[in-house]
């Protein structure tokens, strides 16, 4: 059962696999991880599997015809979304790992190990957008879009289709930062084909995203200085919030408003305790903003409107605080749709 178990899951994989993915991907409570290499090396013997060496890391592939028959077992034994499921997330890792390494000394073998998967990268996707869980094909095309632009006119439409079709198809709550990553690649791929109105609309939609991130911190931090006084605690947990965003989108508090942040935590500090204050900044550093909005209440806002903090906002800050007030995070921090 184990050896025709394994079969089957390695027709998931399109373009071949490495040892670690297969046993990442194959494995389960039936299949155990230690089992996988000498039922691979038995598949090997067989002359189902053929082993093709590589310089450091050996790869294996199955040959077309005891693929596609693989697929046909794999769905009859009702564990192919399961085993495909593992597919996308382990190459969802690997494709975020690679966008991190493309960035540094590692390029060149980053790059190698991108190609060598671009099949399972492409398996991953298909699977990831018939499946419903299209803000994961939207990561994963993201996480891809770097080694597409190195790699050139080799994938460029290709990497526009993704792009174009993992947008439309990605969900209202989908993290406005990993949307705008998505708009502003579109946008530089359309351009680099010479599709300059595609390219202009993609961009003012991720131009947009931005510039409404960058109130969604500012705002937090407005909130937790109107709430230093009289909740300091409140105040502690959403400038450690505000403080998690702004590193995350690589915001730093702008100079004009350190004054009156500083004031505020010297207040907060004050307040409470240095443990307290420390376990409440630490709390709004792994807050997400929907859990932030229950610190918030809409009449803790607006019964400020004569404070001195308030009166000094601008329209657009006054209304950023307020819907964050009321819960409403969408019209806060949110795009228009890309159709």
């Amino acid at each position: 059962m184990r050896s025709g178990a394994h079969h089957r899951r390695l027709s998931v994989f399109a373009g071949g696999w490495t040892l670690e993915a297969a046993e990442a991907i194959c494995a389960d409570q039936r299949l155990p991880t230690a089992h996988i290499l000498d039922l691979l090396a038995s598949l090997v013997d067989r002359s189902l599997v053929v082993a093709e060496g590589q310089e450091t890391i050996a790869r294996y592939r199955l040959l077309e015809t005891l693929r596609e028959f693989g697929a046909e077992h794999l769905h009859s034994a009702e564990e192919a979304d399961s085993v495909r499921d593992r597919h996308l997330e382990w190459y969802l890792a690997l494709a975020e790992r690679g966008n991190a390494a493309l960035h540094g000394p590692e390029q060149t073998r980053w790059i190698t190990v991108m190609e060598s998967e671009h099949d399972n990268l492409r398996a991953a996707l298909r699977w990831s957008l018939d499946n419903g869980t299209s803000d994961r094909a939207l990561a994963l095309a993201t996480a891809c879009a770097y080694f597409w632009e190195i790699r050139g006119h080799r994938y460029r439409t290709e990497a526009r289709r993704w792009l174009d079709e993992t947008l439309g198809a990605a969900s209202e709550r989908l993290d406005p930062k990993l949307r705008a990553r998505a708009l502003y690649w579109g946008g530089t791929f359309a351009a680099e084909q010479f599709e300059f109105s595609r390219a202009e609309t993609l961009l003012q939609h991720d131009l947009s995203l931005c510039e409404q991130a960058r109130d969604v911190p500012a705002a937090l931090e407005l909130v937790a200085e109107m709430l230093a006084a009289h909740q300091p605690r409140s105040s502690a947990r959403l400038f450690g919030l505000a403080d998690s965003l702004r590193e995350s989108l690589g915001l730093p508090l702008p100079p004009v408003d350190r004054g009156a942040y500083t004031a505020a935590l010297t207040q907060v500090r004050a307040a409470v305790d240095a443990e307290s204050f420390d376990a409440a900044w630490s709390d709004g550093r792994h807050l997400n903003l929907d859990q932030a909005l229950e610190l918030v209440a809409a009449d803790q806002i607006e019964s400020k409107v004569e404070s001195p903090i308030w009166a000094a906002l601008t329209p657009r800050e006054r209304e950023v605080v307020t819907l964050i007030g009321r819960g409403n995070t969408r019209c806060a921090w949110s795009g228009v749709p890309v159709k």
